[in-house]
């Protein structure tokens, strides 16, 4: 009897399948910006706990804040806290309606739980995993120096999330100029006072220097460390999640909210894609989210397949099965 036909019937389900629980999956990550919006806009905060909804209202206000606090010295305010609690919600109304901004919040609050998370359960080091420390004694003095200055921005990050703060400084570029609009649409100011607190606001700006321009640096260059870089257990979330995202030609916050879906089908995918074999997937996936199902991914399904089913996926629409 020729088994060829069956096996490669049973090659097709496994793809078809992977295909159908890719596009459920990110069904639900393209919704998460509506269903975000809405507990944002809930004036009794008390009702809902979830303390990454907590996190990023607190980062939308610390956005807002220090906005309003340039245009306070551009204007010359007396009272610049009786300025920010007159202005305040609106402008956060505001920078909640771009969902590019308030993803990027969601992916920062989503990676600070789960880098928390993984210190809890398998002590690798919020801020100094083993594979930095090794960098930041690099004999090449280039990755030296940028692993640690990569530490001193990580050490900041948690920092920041603890006390539910994203500064405008560690923004993406897009992104700051998407705030920047935010604060013009909100009309709370002359133009002249506009465009002077907006000048100083630019002035202080290098997306170069923030912790996201750090890393990515860091992960591009780490040719020699590629196996490593993609062990949670010896990178640490940031820098690993990081290289998954340059590895897979995907976008670092999509990948990080990826990591937290109840569907680990497009991570698995990317680590796929980034050329891990199914039993390092399995065990990767398996120290990230230990209580989630596991996706069947075997060897079968080839980096190239895996990048052609990622660039294919789409969202199941309104009505649908």
């Amino acid at each position: 009897m020729n088994e060829a036909p069956v096996a490669k019937q049973a090659e097709t389900s496994v793809e078809e399948a992977l295909r159908e629980e890719l596009r459920r999956g990110d069904t639900v990550l393209a919704g998460t910006g509506p269903v975000l919006r809405h507990f944002l806009s809930c004036e009794d905060s008390a009702l809902f706990t979830d303390e990454v909804i907590a996190r990023v209202r607190g980062m939308l206000f610390d956005i807002a804040d220090q906005l309003l606090f340039a245009v306070a010295q551009a204007e010359g305010t007396a009272d610049r806290t009786a300025f920010l609690e007159e202005h305040i919600e609106r402008l956060v109304h505001r920078l909640g309606l771009d969902d590019e901004l308030l993803a990027h919040a969601h992916a920062m609050a989503l990676e600070g739980r789960l880098t928390e998370d993984l210190a809890e359960r398998c002590a690798i080091d919020p801020v100094l995993p083993p594979l930095v420390q090794e960098l930041t004694a690099s004999g090449d003095e280039t990755i030296a120096d940028l692993a640690m200055r990569f530490l001193a921005a990580q050490a900041r990050f948690m920092q920041h999330q603890r006390r539910m703060e994203l500064p405008l400084g560690e923004l993406p570029g897009d992104l700051f100029h998407k705030a920047l609009l935010a604060l013009k649409a909100a009309q709370m100011t002359e133009q002249d006072n506009f465009r002077s607190a907006r000048k100083s606001l630019r002035k202080t700006f290098d997306e170069a220097l923030g912790r996201r321009g750090l890393v990515t640096r860091l992960a591009t260059s780490l040719r020699k460390h590629d196996g490593a870089a993609m062990r949670v257990e010896m990178s640490g979330l940031a820098l690993f999640a990081t290289t998954l995202a340059v590895a897979s030609d995907q976008d670092r916050d999509r990948t990080v909210i990826a990591l937290r879906s109840a569907s680990p089908v497009r991570t698995a995918l990317a680590m796929r894609m980034a050329g891990l074999e199914a039993n390092e997937i399995r065990a990767q996936l398996a120290t990230i989210r230990p209580n989630l199902a596991l996706p069947d991914m075997p060897d079968e399904i080839s980096p190239e397949l895996a990048t052609d089913m990622l660039a294919q996926a789409r969202p199941v629409e309104a009505g649908e099965g």
